[in-house]
């Protein structure tokens, strides 16, 4: 991949004392005791040149002049943008409303004026990679204002979403643009298949000349890809990112796709937004424990319904005597038996236990001589939370007799997908065959055993997201093993009330609302707060929202809504001219006490701070509570997030709360400590106690 030259930008040392002066009108109302705290050496370097706007967390490219380019200069002075190709087969320059169509009062509007002579394979437009910590659900946005259209509908442009696969950056999703209308597509790095749906014609507020805004959400949790044009919901698909797709690392890309098409085009608000990052467990059910992935299930177990399992999935089933555990290992405990095709070499894997009388009977809650049904039965698995089911192991899916099995998925619309399995599609492991298979179940493609096809087929609408129960059904003798399953957990965002489903998103919060337990919170967690200040509230923290210009530009990190304690040391921070709506949230120098609980007790995996910077004289406490009073307590020094407005981005720093490692961040480390016995997997309240003006977001945890 060609790259162009670098630029080099301008650096001045400016000594602290000044830099400072300079800034503090911009910065927040701090308390009086806060002091400064500058790096050692008493100056430091800031780099005057231009700022690249594409970047994790938020980032918004306008081709404006606080960005460091000039009217009519080539895009590739911003920092990062790349063209590709031949010279002369694009043209992207920054270009201006005319004078003539600028409305008094305002400053003239740029854009990116973009002239495609006909781009090929491999010539193109980049914008900067951007590079996340973690898989983050993300959105990409664009106004876009189509001048010519290509004028024949092979060799298409398109803007396209890559993500490195192989090593490679290659295109994952985007917008394609035809002759008469634009697509969005998918492609095998970001689905099983390729799809192509409509997303707007050419025609009314669409049309030739046109600014359309565009947003696409990839959600890497729901696995969906969504767009939205003008804000209106246009198209939405199924997302399966292959295995080697890397996630975290991505770019826009604008171009052609063969010989090539002449097309003119103006770009704007060229931006990313990383939304929140994923909060699921992960979880592969192979029958060695039970569901607490602790207790050892022994060779022989009887699986009773709410005894070995329950804590994630219900277990049980009909026919024979019920479920129970055999050892398939070779030389194993069963081995030799009657049963020498189970002996697939998985560890414990789950039969239909014979209750054939020649069978020994079962002595407390162990089957002496473990031994699959020849008629067969089912299994079924009751999910506590809507989830995902990736795959399940069939075994001994042989040819003979009508032995094959059939799996039922139902979602939380009481939608179901079936899988129907026919016989010999894993073989006979004594015949030299394989034995076992692994069916997706995140496929509706045909699967091609041993010798075999297994189909699938599904309701319309069917979420397989949101499954909360699953059968197996056995023709046969036969097993299953290795259920993985990724359970979505509780994400608060704070863009919504805690009463999501499967099928709704949840109740808006807005700006400045002001948070309580109830009305806001109380299905999943419970929220409180204390101290000097005016209580819990909501600050939109989007770069051009509603808060900026505010008190708080150190808090547009563009996270959407994030959480604060709202200050009532000015009166006005206190006006609800709209009952339970601050009208300027500010969050409160004095700092206070958010206190959460949990109806059931969960695991508490990790949250976003913001705004804990060097300026702070306190820093944060976060407590973790078991059941049995025991803790697990992070210490969160000043300095441990950037400062937005004086060390820019991403001033947004993750804690880790699965960790008691130290955890770097920005010129400080969080630190932890915990009680002797304190239960990870059993806590029941969180308490973070924010020493000044900052604010925290995306809180995963799981039941």
């Amino acid at each position: 991949m060609s790259r162009s030259a670098p630029i080099v930008c301008a650096r001045l040392t400016i000594p602290i004392a000044l830099l400072l002066s300079t800034t503090a009108a911009a910065q927040q109302q701090r308390p009086a005791s806060s002091t400064s705290m500058p790096p050692s050496g008493g100056s430091m370097t800031v780099n005057i040149g231009p700022k690249n706007k594409i970047e994790f967390p938020y980032g918004m490219q306008t081709f404006g002049p606080r960005e460091g380019i000039k009217l009519n200069e080539d895009v590739t002075r911003l920092p990062g943008w790349v063209i590709e190709g031949a010279p002369g087969k694009v043209s992207a320059r920054i270009a201006e409303t005319p004078p003539a169509f600028v409305v008094p009062g305002t400053r003239p509007a740029r854009w990116l004026d973009l002239h495609d002579q006909g781009l090929a394979f491999g010539e193109a437009l980049h914008t900067p990679t951007v590079e996340a910590p973690a898989p983050w659900t993300y959105a990409w946005m664009l106004r876009l204002r189509i001048e010519t259209a290509p004028a024949v509908g092979s060799d298409l442009p398109v803007f396209a979403v890559q993500h490195a696969a192989a090593g490679v950056l290659q295109d994952a999703w985007g917008v394609r643009l035809g002759t008469n209308s634009a697509s969005l597509f998918m492609t095998e790095i970001w689905g099983e298949e390729p799809v192509e749906l409509p997303l707007f014609d050419y025609a009314g507020a669409t049309a030739l000349g046109e600014w359309i805004d565009l947003r696409i959400v990839a959600d890497l949790t729901r696995r969906t890809l969504t767009a939205f044009v003008n804000g209106a919901e246009t198209a939405e698909t199924r997302t399966r990112p292959h295995a080697a797709t890397d996630v975290t690392t991505l770019r826009l890309s604008y171009h052609g796709t063969g010989a090539g098409n002449l097309v003119t085009l103006q770009l704007d608000e060229v931006g990313v937004a990383f939304l929140n990052p994923t909060c699921v467990e992960d979880h592969t059910y192979d029958f060695e424990t039970e569901d607490d992935f602790a207790t050892p299930l022994v060779n022989g177990q009887k699986i009773d319904m709410g005894g070995e399992f329950g804590d994630e999935l219900n277990v049980s089933g009909a026919g024979g005597q019920g479920p129970a555990i055999f050892d398939s290992t070779p030389a194993g405990p069963n081995d030799p038996s009657q049963d020498l095709d189970l002996l697939v070499g998985t560890g414990n894997i789950l039969i239909v236990q014979t209750d054939a009388a020649t069978n020994p009977p079962l002595v407390g809650d162990v089957f002496p001589r473990p031994n699959d049904d020849e008629d067969g039965g089912s299994f079924a698995f009751g999910f506590t939370r809507p989830c995902m089911p990736l795959s399940i192991d069939l075994i001994d899916v042989d040819a003979a007799g009508n032995e094959g099995m059939t799996v039922t998925m139902v979602d939380f619309s009481a939608l179901t997908r079936t899988y129907t399995v026919p016989a010999n599609w894993t073989g006979d492991l004594v015949a030299a065959e394989p034995g076992i298979g692994t069916l997706d179940l995140q496929t509706l493609l045909p699967q091609a055993g041993f010798g075999s096809m297994a189909t699938a087929a599904e309701d319309m609408g069917f979420d397989p997201s949101a499954v909360v129960s699953m059968s197996v059904t056995l023709g046969g003798s036969g097993a299953v093993d290795n259920l993985h399953v990724v359970i979505p957990c509780v994400m608060v965002t704070f863009d919504n009330e805690d009463d999501s489903t499967p099928v709704f998103a949840g109740t808006p919060l807005v700006d400045g609302q002001d948070l309580s337990t109830p009305p806001e919170f109380g299905i999943e967690m419970a929220l409180t707060s204390a101290g000097a200040n005016a209580g819990a509230a909501i600050f939109d923290s989007t770069p051009g929202g509603p808060n900026d210009p505010g008190p708080d530009n150190d808090l547009l990190v563009g996270l959407g809504n994030i959480l604060i304690l709202q200050s009532n040391n000015v009166a006005s921070h206190s006006v609800q001219t709209v009952p339970g709506i601050f009208d300027t949230p500010n969050d409160d120098v004095n700092g206070g006490t958010l206190f959460f609980t949990f109806p059931p007790s969960v695991q508490v995996h990790q949250l976003d701070f913001i705004d804990a910077d060097e300026e702070e004289v306190t820093g944060i406490i976060v407590t973790l509570t078991d059941s049995l009073a025991r803790t697990r307590v992070f210490t969160i020094p000043p300095a441990w997030t950037e400062d937005l407005l004086n060390d820019g981005p991403p001033a947004v720093r993750t804690l880790d709360l699965d960790s008691l490692a130290p955890q770097p961040g920005f010129a400080a480390v969080a630190t932890a400590v915990e009680d002797l016995g304190f239960d990870a997997d059993d806590v029941v309240s969180m308490t973070v106690s924010l020493g000044g003006a900052q604010a925290m977001d995306n809180i995963c945890f799981c039941p």
